[in-house]
């Protein structure tokens, strides 16, 4: 239903319906791992507008930040970043979509493995969700802020992100973001030695992908689990695990994470 009325807009050229269905039409691909369909959709818009001459800058930017999402996701680190510049510059007046923009550059960064420059625009983008007073944007940005902790060894600082993180999304009863939370908690303690509480919030983590059917958070979830199992040299369950997560992300099409 929602794909016939996305494209009955677009045949009737009704900017508004587009306008308002953007949101559901991403959070519908990101939670469902269908990111080749989302990065369509929005170029689809962006075409669209060009096809009209059509000065809706904002609709624009959120199209090019959808569009960068998408990418992102599909491992297109360079397109993701070239999405998300050329919508920067139209998105100031709106505090949570400019905080938007910035957490996913801050994504893109991090998976560039510039790790300084991902905190830089984190806590920009942090600071922007509070001024909106957007709790879903202040918990998925304090989960990136702990994977950049994470990835300097702070643990201890990570893992007060995290934990901030998945205390808002319990707040929020956002089962997503407290699936993201679980893994990455299991993450400081898998890194501190504590194997079995490392194993319990994967698994806690998993539970909560698979009742969702979200193969994003799942996957995330299973490869934790697998690589655990492979410094425990649990081997054939690491090798199980390692399957289940590579078919995952081939399905979403995330070359990268099929690649890892």
């Amino acid at each position: 239903n929602i794909r016939i009325a996305w494209n009955w807009a677009f045949e009737t050229g009704d900017l508004e319906t587009v306008n308002r269905s953007l949101e559901t039409v991403w959070l519908l691909c990101e939670l469902r791992g269908w990111f080749q369909d989302g990065a369509d959709a929005f170029s689809r818009v962006l075409n669209f507008l060009a096809a009209r001459n059509d000065d809706s800058s904002f609709l624009r930017a959120k199209a090019y930040t959808r569009l960068g999402r998408c990418q992102l996701r599909l491992g297109l680190l360079s397109e993701a970043k070239e999405s998300l510049a050329s919508a920067l510059e139209s998105v100031s007046d709106d505090f949570s979509e400019h905080a938007f923009v910035l957490n996913n550059l801050g994504l893109v960064a991090r998976d560039f493995q510039d790790v300084e420059k991902a905190r830089d625009y984190f806590t920009k983008s942090l600071g922007l969700y509070r001024e909106a007073k957007d709790t879903w944007g202040i918990a998925n940005v304090l989960n990136n802020l702990g994977d950049v902790a994470l990835a300097l060894e702070g643990f201890e600082e990570a893992q007060h992100f995290y934990q901030e993180s998945l205390e808002l999304h319990r707040q929020r009863q956002d089962l997503r973001g407290m699936g993201l939370a679980l893994v990455n908690l299991g993450a400081v303690f898998e890194c501190q030695g504590n194997v079995q509480e490392a194993k319990h919030l994967f698994s806690s983590s998993l539970e909560t992908a698979l009742d969702l059917a979200d193969p994003y958070v799942e996957n995330r979830a299973i490869t934790r689990l697998a690589q655990l199992a492979f410094v425990t040299k649990q081997f054939e369950d690491a090798k199980n695990y390692y399957q289940q997560s590579f078919e995952l992300a081939s399905s979403m099409g995330n070359r990268a994470e099929a690649a890892h």
